[in-house]
């Protein structure tokens, strides 16, 4: 399975990157391409 993650926020380091930052290592643990 392949997963497309896009922060479309204008911060660069918001909450919105440290979520996906955090889904990005749910499914890395999972073997889900990222």
């Amino acid at each position: 399975m392949n997963v497309l993650m896009i922060n479309g926020s204008p911060h660069q380091n918001g909450n919105t990157a440290c979520a996906l930052n955090e889904m990005k290592a749910i499914f890395d643990g999972e073997g889900i391409e990222v």
